[in-house]
């Protein structure tokens, strides 16, 4: 799972066929509200990257090299969580506590220990809500800047191809 462009886990998504033991589903399948971030990275600033499982799945298990952060339900809400883990004092201490050399990785320790602001669960939902439609106004920005892009680059191809600039030389 590409939790770097995809912040929100749903069905539509295209998921990687895959085996796993009885062992291994019962402790990396993923659950409605789990947040599934970065755990090792070439870079210690890729560490800590999250994406929220945003609806029920069946049959979708968490990656070896992703860590899987359980919300729960009476305290954190998972939407609020995966924000509160892309923020950048937490990426700053994930980062710090990142090990390696030429592959960085954090010990699943580290999540017990790092700081998360955790207000009401109201207000949680309100935070994570509000960053939700930003994201998705970003998105539809982004997709019509470009298209506006494309459409620029034809323009300038019809006005400065070959083709343009040798009719316009002969009609002089």
């Amino acid at each position: 799972m590409d939790v770097f462009n995809n912040r929100r886990i749903t069905a539509d998504l295209p998921f990687m066929d895959a085996t796993a033991t009885a062992r291994e589903i019962e402790a990396f399948a993923l659950q409605h509200g789990d947040v599934v971030f970065t755990k090792d990275s070439e870079t210690a600033e890729d560490i800590g990257a999250s994406a929220v499982v945003a609806e029920p799945l069946d049959n979708i298990i968490c990656g070896y090299h992703l860590g899987i952060a359980r919300a729960k339900p009476k305290h954190v809400t998972g939407e609020y969580l995966a924000y509160a883990l892309r923020h950048p004092w937490v990426r700053e201490e994930f980062r710090k506590a990142a090990n390696g050399v030429t592959r960085f990785g954090l010990n699943l320790d580290v999540m017990d220990q790092v700081h998360v602001l955790v207000p009401s669960l109201e207000r949680q939902k309100a935070i994570a809500a509000a960053l939700h439609a930003v994201e998705d106004e970003i998105a539809i920005l982004t997709k019509q800047a470009d298209a506006l892009r494309l459409q620029k680059k034809g323009i300038m191809q019809r006005f400065f191809g070959e083709e343009s600039l040798v009719a316009n030389e002969a009609a002089e």
